[in-house]
């Protein structure tokens, strides 16, 4: 529900910026990133597009925030995922654990697949050091929790965790094409074969990273 009055103590703003951010995060859902526009978030809060200015300078900032934010539920999600994983080999177990949390957050993936080559680009310098501080910090607490959880040896966490970033950019892209490649595959069985799985793709990547990863430990 928009909130018309402006929001004037550090609550009221803490809580219009979230409701920023659940505005894109819904208007992303269901349309391209290039779709989504500042003015038709700002109406469905219930501010003009200057007010929002006053929260994020650009919408690439307000998409990282919505990237950050979608990396610490992600990694809620990967809680939830390995209290119910019961495969013994740590292998597969790892390898399960990423996908399984990937796959079941479709919002974090998309946001991903366009974070270096459409997001990132705008940071300035100050900037995209913060912003690399930040993934380092929650990297090195996720991959302090992985070392908790299973037998990594001398595996690297974070180098994995950078290469399951690559892998799932292309398996993102491949298995969501442009809508009228969509259609071109879907509209001619011969062409079946380029109609991928996002989740058969995925697991079929990380399974072999971890693997290799473990292999060269």
């Amino acid at each position: 529900m928009p909130i018309r009055c402006r929001a004037v103590s550090d609550s009221q703003k803490a809580l219009r910026r979230e409701q920023i951010l659940d505005a894109a995060a819904s208007m992303f859902d269901s349309a391209a990133y290039e779709s989504v526009l500042l003015k038709d978030i700002a109406q469905v809060v219930g501010i003009t597009k200057a007010a929002l200015y006053r929260y994020f300078r650009s919408k690439e900032a307000l998409f990282l925030a919505l990237y950050q934010r979608e990396l610490e539920s992600l990694l809620l999600v990967v809680l939830a995922v390995e209290k119910d994983l019961t495969t013994a080999n740590v292998e597969d177990r790892l390898a399960l654990l990423y996908t399984t949390a990937l796959v079941r957050s479709p919002r974090f993936c998309k946001l991903a697949a366009i974070l270096h080559g459409v997001l990132e680009p705008s940071l300035s310098y100050e900037e995209a050091v913060e912003f690399k501080r930040y993934l380092l910090q929650e990297s090195v607490k996720f991959s302090t929790w992985l070392a908790q959880h299973f037998e990594l040896g001398a595996t690297d966490p974070i180098k994995l965790m950078a290469h399951i970033q690559e892998a799932l950019i292309g398996c993102w892209y491949a298995s969501n094409p442009p809508q009228i490649i969509h259609e071109a595959i879907d509209k001619n069985p011969e062409l079946a074969v380029f109609n991928r799985s996002f989740s058969e793709s995925l697991l079929h990547h990380i399974s072999a990273l971890v693997y290799l990863e473990f292999k060269g430990r």
